[in-house]
């Protein structure tokens, strides 16, 4: 092979290894490490959520003897007004199947502040590549998400 192509095939493989390696990737480094912390920040286009809305996701992971993974996971946040009829849930998401793992729900109080603390056992932690928060109706018994996103966040 002359060196032109050498070069072309190595930089087709950085950009695309970059495209569809690295976002698989996004929570392997806490899974491997056994902790870490993703900031939360407002979604792009969130509706009636003040600019300074944000939060903080720390994750503690321990492997299981069965294969799985022990996780807690505590979320803060700050800014999120409180909203009649609704409450915030919690949840993973995996971009490239559409796989989401649901945390839990929180509310805020009359400062815009809440907490979620959550143990789950997950089948591999580095398989989602965000963290979200939504806003859902306080009456919904859907187990799918159908609510705005007003906060995400990606490890690393």
């Amino acid at each position: 092979m002359t060196r032109k192509v050498v070069a072309f095939l190595t930089a087709l493989l950085l950009v695309f290894g970059t495209v569809f390696v690295a976002p698989a990737l996004a929570f392997h480094a806490i899974q491997n490490e056994g902790r870490g912390t993703v900031s939360l920040d407002r979604a792009e286009g969130a509706k009636r959520v003040p600019e300074q809305a944000s939060g903080v996701a720390t994750f503690r992971v321990r492997p299981s003897s069965q294969g799985f993974y022990k996780v807690r996971i505590r979320i803060e946040v700050g800014s999120l007004p409180e909203r009649a009829g609704r409450v915030y849930e919690v949840w993973l998401v995996d971009d490239e199947t559409g796989d989401e793992l649901n945390l839990g729900v929180f509310d805020t109080d009359n400062d815009g502040d809440g907490e979620l603390s959550v143990r789950r056992t997950v089948n591999n932690l580095s398989q989602y590549d965000r963290i979200i928060v939504t806003t859902e109706d306080t009456n919904d018994l859907d187990p799918r998400r159908d609510g705005p996103v007003v906060l995400e966040g990606k490890q690393g």
